[in-house]
């Protein structure tokens, strides 16, 4: 039994009443239309603003991300140095480069950001170099 529930607050509707006798629980229609309506506004709202903290990455995931980006760019730029001196042809590096900075998520902090930015400046120059250096092949 459900305790703290006053009988007087339910509204009863006497054609309601079934054969026991004993009332059925009735929502007047006063202003249900409108009540509903806000009801169905909020719950689209609430449920957009759920999609929309699901679908935007947090702070932390977009350093982690921007980070990662940047550390695989310095690798592919490491590997370009070492085709460049083994057998001169970084063309294949240079295009995996050039996805990797075209790619390359942004970064919450600040600080991150600028680094990130400067690794991508550099893999863009060595991208250049190694098509101007195909291109005079």
């Amino acid at each position: 039994m459900i305790t703290g529930i006053e009988t007087r607050a339910i509204a009863r509707n006497p054609a309601a009443r079934g054969r026991t006798g004993t009332a059925r629980f009735q929502v007047s229609d006063a202003g249900g239309d409108a009540a509903a309506e806000r009801a169905g506004a909020a719950t689209a709202v609430s449920l957009g603003g759920l999609l929309t903290m699901q679908e935007e990455p947090r702070a932390d995931d977009r350093n982690q991300r921007a980070r990662a980006g940047g550390a695989a760019i310095l690798a592919e730029l490491a590997a370009m140095q070492r085709a460049c001196l083994e057998d001169g042809d970084a063309s294949a590096v240079a295009q995996r480069l050039d996805g990797l900075v075209a790619s390359l998520p942004d970064a919450a902090d600040p600080g991150l950001a600028g680094v990130v930015r400067l690794i991508a400046l550099r893999a863009r120059i060595e991208v250049l170099r190694a098509g101007r250096s195909r291109d005079a092949s």
